[in-house]
């Protein structure tokens, strides 16, 4: 399942990566004519919830916007992804991300996003090792389980569109991205257990201790403009 999962992930992270940018401007220049940028107006503040997205898993998100005005919204993001595990669950991952950032509206309801975010990853892993048993069986000799947590801090960028009405707002990242520029802390864990029981420390692997650009993709959002 994790690998089915993931190559989900790229072919969906490569259609909004090709196709985003031009889905997006299109829809800004042959939507209805400046309806969206008069229904924003200015001063107000927008909620917006994401049900779904593609990034680090499948990602949930929550918005808060200002609208300086119509063209010039600043918000603060909470995103939360969970990253699914295989049949034997040797891999679990979820990922937190608080982000501040301004967006500018091109025409009607085409938009590019630029913020600053602090970002965290957990991730448990399981590795199994087998022998062969007296009976000639073969079982398992021993597991060694690790988990980490790696924070880091980063600039995201984002692109796509947000259609305004009265008062209801439905929109759509097409794509995005975090960068990571500077590390905020590391801890891991390490243990070996055996199957008679047994349970020792073992070093954790230190290639785990690495920033990494995540890219996202079809980030659907609606929300109420009060």
């Amino acid at each position: 399942m994790v690998k089915i999962s993931r190559h989900f992930k790229k072919i969906s992270l490569f259609f909004g990566l090709v196709l985003g940018p031009l889905t997006a401007y299109s829809q800004a220049q042959t939507g209805p004519v400046e309806s969206s940028r008069e229904n924003r107006g200015d001063g107000r503040y927008t909620l917006l919830l994401q049900p779904f997205g593609l990034g680090e898993g499948i990602q949930t998100a929550g918005r808060l916007e200002y609208a300086q005005t119509a063209q010039k919204h600043f918000g603060l993001m909470y995103q939360s992804g969970e990253e699914l595990s295989d049949l034997f669950d040797t891999y679990s991952a979820h990922s937190n991300l608080l982000a501040v950032y301004a967006r500018e509206f091109v025409g009607n309801s085409f938009y590019l996003e630029a913020g600053l975010a602090t970002h965290q990853k957990h991730v448990r892993t399981l590795d199994y090792t087998y022998d062969f048993r007296a009976n000639g069986s073969l079982g398992v000799a021993y597991y060694e389980e690790q988990k980490y947590t790696r924070s880091d801090f980063g600039v995201l960028f984002g692109i796509g569109n947000q259609w305004q009405w009265d008062n209801f707002t439905l929109g759509c990242e097409w794509v995005g991205a975090y960068v990571p520029i500077g590390a905020a802390g590391f801890a891991s864990k390490a243990q070996r257990h055996y199957d008679n029981g047994l349970i020792e420390d073992v070093s954790p692997n230190k290639r785990n201790n690495k920033m990494v650009t995540s890219l996202r993709a079809l980030n659907f959002a609606l929300g109420w403009q009060f």
